[in-house]
């Protein structure tokens, strides 16, 4: 079973973000996401843009996993955006977003893509672990937070 942990780097984190809208963060997301080597910003930034017309990635309690499977992609990226100021994501309990989970993964491996996406949501449900992402300084309290979560 992978560890999320690893996957929260200074380049994957980005903290206190500063956003007007969703496709401001999807932008972002996208840039970060394309930094690991994974695929081009544009085509993820598409990706994820059509994933939110199917349906709001916004999970409620001011959390959102926008994610996407795409063929051709080599591995499974995770990024972290913390938003300075709270962004609508038409997110079911009507709240607006803070924390953002990003995930792109391959097409062609979708169990491990919704293993991971299990794992996140069951980690965000926890209203201490998602305090513990609002009040983190760094990327390494970040990945220190998974770990110690995972580990429980």
């Amino acid at each position: 079973m992978t560890d999320l942990s690893p996957f929260f780097t200074p380049e994957t984190v980005i903290l206190d973000f500063l956003a007007r809208k969703k496709g401001d963060v999807l932008r972002k997301v996208s840039q970060v996401l394309a930094g690991t080597g994974i695929g081009r910003a544009d085509s993820l930034e598409d990706a994820l843009q059509r994933r939110e017309i199917l349906c709001s990635t916004g999970l409620g309690e001011g959390v959102a996993a926008p994610h996407v499977l795409l063929p051709g992609l080599g591995k499974t990226s995770l990024a972290f955006l913390r938003l300075r100021d709270p962004v609508d994501w038409r997110s079911p309990d009507g709240a607006p977003v803070r924390l953002v989970f990003a995930m792109a993964g391959p097409a062609e491996n979708p169990a491990a893509h919704l293993q991971l996406l299990s794992r996140l949501n069951r980690l965000l449900r926890e209203p201490a672990f998602r305090a513990r992402m609002l009040e983190a300084a760094s990327a390494t309290e970040i990945a220190s937070a998974f770990r110690q979560a995972e580990g429980d």
